[in-house]
């Protein structure tokens, strides 16, 4: 069992590397490499949670060979073994979805999946459109010395430009979530590699919250 962790533990430290890697090459990975991370966490810790308990009844049974009737113990046996077998097989598959090759592609669907009902259709050329000029706004505002924070500056300039927002109170309350939430929408269409159907509602986020900071921006003087 020991042995089963310790493979288990670097390989999950070895392919969230991998990950963070990939993030840092292609930063519209950032999104989806954090839902696999959470993804592949939570599966850690089952299997974490199985196999120590696996470790506690198997004490328990080995103390109870002298001291608890074999009506008793022999039960504790086979619980113990049940969650062996339940352990391992959890650990099988904790280690398939480590190295699944499709891993993007498969967390990609399922984050567009977890969307829930669209608003309506739209074409991905109108999508794109609208959603590369609320980037290029955030772009030319992560280079504004007037609205850009002078210290944590994030590698990416998206983030980088939402932390300054935020930071000067020019985003509105839960706007943040939705803008990430867009972020992560348009960066599984990329890597979903499956034609969809591109929400309409999406769409109109990205120009909502365009005109939204371009209003509050121009409030306060800064000219956009």
């Amino acid at each position: 069992m020991a042995g089963l962790f310790g493979f288990l533990i670097a390989g999950f430290i070895f392919f969230r590397s991998v990950l963070d890697k990939q993030v840092e090459m292609d930063d519209s990975l950032k999104e989806i490499v954090e839902y696999i991370n959470r993804d592949n966490f939570t599966m850690f810790l089952t299997v974490s949670s199985l196999g120590g308990t696996a470790i506690l009844l198997s004490f328990l049974s080995i103390s109870g060979l002298s001291s608890i009737a074999v009506q008793v113990n022999s039960p504790l046996i086979n619980s113990t073994m049940s969650i062996v077998v339940m352990t391992v097989i959890a650990a099988i598959l904790f280690a398939i979805e480590l190295v699944d090759p499709l891993k993007i592609e498969k967390a990609s669907i399922h984050i567009l999946v977890s969307q829930g009902k669209i608003e309506g259709p739209t074409s991905l050329e109108n999508f794109n459109l609208a959603y590369n000029q609320f980037e290029e706004l955030l772009e030319r505002i992560s280079k504004d010395p007037d609205i850009a924070i002078e210290s944590g500056q994030s590698k990416n300039l998206k983030y980088f430009a939402l932390d300054s927002l935020r930071y000067r109170e020019f985003l509105k309350a839960g706007r943040y979530e939705d803008i990430v939430r867009l972020f992560r929408y348009r960066n599984s269409i990329i890597h979903s590699r499956k034609k969809i159907i591109i929400d309409i509602g999406m769409e109109n986020l990205a120009k909502k919250i365009k005109a939204e900071i371009v209003s509050e921006l121009n409030s306060k003087g800064h000219k956009y």
